[in-house]
Order: C-alpha cells, then structure tokens, then sequence
C-alpha cells in the first residue's frame, strides 16, 4: 500500500491517504483514514476511522465536487457491513468546507454498549489545492490505470 505523503492536520483531527494496490482484477483502492489527537499532542493513529473508495464512480464524485463551482449540498458515501456502519459526508458549501466521518458500531449481545463516534477535518484553501492534485492519482490506481504492463 503506497502512502501519499499529503496529510491534512488541523488543531485537533488529521486526514491521511493511502492508495491500496491492486487485486486480482487489476484495480486498486483509495483509503482515507482519519484520526483525533491525543492528550499528549500526538495524533492517535492507532484508532482511526477507516474508508476505502474502490469505485471509479465514487473517487470521480470526489473530483467533480472539488472542482465545482457551486457547492449547493454535501457527499455523502456510506458502508455497512458486520454491524459497523461508516457514514463519510463532504461539505464544500459551508464557510468551513471539511470531511466529516462518523463509525457507529451496533450492539453485538444484550450487555454490549452501541459504540458511536465522529471525527471532523476542516478543510482550507490549501487543503482543497492538495485534494485536487491527489484524487486523479488515486483514480489512476482505482482503475488500474498506473501500474507496468
């Protein structure tokens, strides 16, 4: 799994990328991670909240919604599975355009707590700049467009 060496870092929550070599079928993936920070100052990486793109369809939505004019309503993408749910909503149309990834697990056995989460990164122009230039790498490795013959 290659890093891209592009981390968003706000006061208290940090935004990573990865781009997730191909499987069989030739074609990679886009895995943003997103972690708060610590007491002590560090960023918690170890309990981060994980989401994988593996679709041309979902990393193109990304593109076309940075490079958009008009941000009239956010994305939103979504995945379930085993009981976990991770919601990711990107809102480019308020003053303060972020990332904003939500973890809620469900309850596996009368005695066990539903465990729910939120982490959000605030996104500056910069920030937006570097997205731009990123996601048409990862979706050159999503369509397995990148990789030797």
């Amino acid at each position: 799994m290659a890093r891209i060496p592009f981390p968003i870092y706000n006061d208290q929550t940090a935004m990573k990328f990865k781009l997730k070599d191909p499987n069989g079928d030739r074609r990679g993936a886009l895995q943003l991670s997103f972690a708060k920070k610590l007491p002590e100052g560090k960023m918690d990486w170890k309990n981060t909240i994980n989401l994988s793109f593996s679709s041309e369809e979902e990393v193109s939505q990304l593109i076309d919604c940075l490079y958009s004019e008009k941000h009239e309503a956010p994305l939103f993408f979504k995945r379930e599975q085993n009981g976990r749910s991770v919601n990711l909503k990107v809102d480019l149309s308020t003053l303060s355009p972020s990332f904003e990834i939500e973890e809620k697990i469900a309850k596996r056995s009368r005695d066990s707590k539903e465990k729910f989460r939120t982490i959000k990164v605030v996104l500056n122009k910069n920030h937006i700049i570097i997205l731009q230039e990123l996601l048409p790498v990862a979706l050159k490795r999503v369509l397995g467009w990148d990789l030797p013959e």
